[in-house]
């Protein structure tokens, strides 16, 4: 809620990413301008920026993407709070800022970043794995395109895939863009090796044959447009459907397969049991999504994930540039290669290496597998962290059809379930740049879920301690029944373990026996009955009256709570 200051800054950015011939992203920086002149109650600059806004989220992303979709809504709803929340916060008056004109990202990048990346190419290189190699410089010259270093890797690399054409075509950039001697030197060598290949595939070839070589040639062409596309950030299902096709059409043994394979997770799945639980491909809407291959039941291992790497929370606080390429630089050139896949919402903005972070980053985890699993307010899965063996958890939390898409919450515990659509949206978009079209916020249900929501905010405000007795309890039944009328089937084992401390607290066992059947049952389904946690509910079950689990039993006066319970349905 900047005010003027921020509004002329974000016209004077629209301004000069026109004159650079950059045309996208300007709808996003209108978003931030519209919720400007909201919080100051000017509903016609507000409605001069939404509109703006929903041109260009049409015009770049099309009129069923989410985005889109939000920016109509946003349009045609200014003044409501589940769009801008910060509506009327401020004073009013922002009318004559405007921009003078109606209007494939570049990612921003650190010396460090540039550095860990080109460092695992060439490692790729020498290792012989030339398409994680290529990509990785293809990726460096998206980057930096006047550098002809990353041209004269390229042509190398496509000399060792046996694709004359191409390396003769880098060879010919290098020469191009290299200013020393000893660079132009080896890049004529380069091509004249390229050409002389393809003079050679071209005398074996018979008249009949050539038609078929010309086909080769243009093959080849699009399996490196095909990994431009890919690795300055292209849509990866679109990306794995042509791969797929053009591995059938011209060459089953072709590298494109490999590219496939690497983009789709084959090369890094977490183990044998997972692969059968869920595949990853493209949804209607949101790009690629996680969908269940069998029917799945409550508590059903869908994925086990070893993280790519952790940030301890101890040095969460202080994650420099500096500090998380030297993370990336620990990565196998293919694990470096997938992580550059990963969606980055950050372009532009930011470090590579820190929007790829931020983006995918699941707790202190950084994920290749559970950031392919898209969000939901009311999710039918949650993912956890298995502290004994070190790996991150997806686990369901509802019965799952085959085929429906596995969904789970970037949020966390009453940051989603006591959270109104309003302020849950607020979050997601700055932190992940979406707005989540869940049943829980579409324009159907998000009344409904928000008053429930709220009721349980309201409800957790007011919440007495631990020895509060009978409201207190009272107050955890109504919020479990709420979670799940909402659809929400998480954190009621949470909830049942303050239940169970209430009535240790009041020596009331039948019921402190009841609740803490409850909440091990509920940790079991949702974290797996090896973790920590449900270890610990199971003791506390065996032992109720010992002090270690309940070190408030017995401090109060005792109470019977045995008509205080859940509904039999839930």
């Amino acid at each position: 809620m900047g005010g003027r200051k921020a509004l002329l800054a974000i016209v004077r950015t629209i301004v000069l990413m026109k004159e650079d011939g950059y045309f996208a992203d300007a709808g996003e920086r209108a978003v931030d301008a519209a919720a400007i002149c909201a919080g100051h109650s000017d509903w016609e600059s507000c409605e001069y920026w939404a509109k703006f806004a929903y041109e260009n989220r049409v015009a770049e992303l099309g009129d069923d993407h989410p985005l889109a979709i939000c920016a109509l809504q946003t349009l045609e709803n200014p003044r409501n709070r589940k769009y801008h929340p910060q509506a009327s916060f401020k004073s009013r008056g922002l009318s004559s800022v405007t921009i003078p004109f109606t209007v494939t990202k570049t990612p921003s990048m650190t010396d460090p970043a540039l550095e860990v990346i080109k460092k695992k190419a060439d490692e790729a290189f020498n290792k012989n794995n030339y398409v994680v190699a290529l990509s990785l410089y293809t990726f460096l010259s998206n980057i930096d395109p006047d550098n002809g270093i990353y041209h004269l890797n390229m042509s190398l690399t496509h000399l060792r895939l046996q694709r004359w054409a191409d390396a003769s075509s880098e060879a010919t950039k290098a020469l191009e863009l290299c200013k020393l001697t000893v660079h132009k030197a080896k890049a004529y060598f380069r091509r004249c090796q390229a050409k002389r290949e393809l003079l050679d595939e071209l005398g074996a070839l018979d008249g009949l044959k050539i038609p078929l070589f010309n086909q080769a040639i243009r093959a080849n062409s699009l399996n490196i447009d095909l990994e431009h596309f890919v690795s300055s950030g292209g849509d990866f299902g679109t990306a794995l459907a042509e791969a797929s096709r053009l591995r059938r059409a011209y060459d089953p043994t072709s590298s494109v397969g490999e590219l496939a394979d690497l983009l789709s997770g084959k090369l890094h799945f977490a183990d044998s049991g997972s692969k059968l639980a869920y595949e990853i491909r493209p949804t209607k809407d949101r790009g690629l999504g996680a969908f269940a291959m069998k029917p799945l039941r409550r508590g059903d291992f869908i994925l086990e994930e070893t993280p790519i790497f952790r940030i301890d929370s101890a040095e969460s606080d202080y994650i420099t540039s500096r500090s998380l390429a030297a993370k990336f630089d620990q990565l196998s050139p293919t694990d470096l290669f997938r992580c550059l896949s990963l969606s980055n919402v950050w372009h532009s903005e930011i470090d590579v290496f820190e929007g790829i972070y931020n983006t995918n980053v699941f707790g202190q985890s950084l994920l290749l597998e559970v950031s392919r699993f898209n969000h939901s307010c009311s999710p039918n899965a949650r993912y956890t962290y298995h502290e004994p063996s070190k790996k991150e958890r997806i686990i369901a939390l509802t019965d799952i059809a085959e085929g429906e898409e596995i969904s789970i919450s970037y949020l966390q515990s009453r940051d989603v379930y006591a959270r109104p659509c309003s302020e849950r949206q607020q979050v997601l978009s700055s932190r992940y740049r979406f707005c989540c079209q869940c049943t829980a916020c579409d324009d159907a249900n998000f009344e409904k879920s928000d008053r429930r929501r709220r009721e349980i905010q309201k409800i957790w405000e007011s919440l007495p301690t631990a020895m509060g007795g009978r409201k207190a309890l009272l107050a955890i039944v109504r919020t479990i029944v709420l979670m799940e009328e909402d659809g929400y089937f998480a954190d009621a084992g949470e909830l049942a373990v303050d239940a169970a401390a209430i009535c240790a607290g009041h020596s009331d066992w039948e019921s402190c026996e009841y609740w803490a059947k409850f909440a091990y049952e509920n940790r079991v389904a949702e974290l797996g009955d090896d973790h920590p946690l449900a270890i610990c509910a199971l003791r506390t079950l065996e032992n109720p009256r010992n002090r270690k689990y309940h070190p408030q039993a017995s401090m109060v006066p005792r109470k019977s709570f045995k008509d205080i319970r859940l509904p039999q349905s839930l």
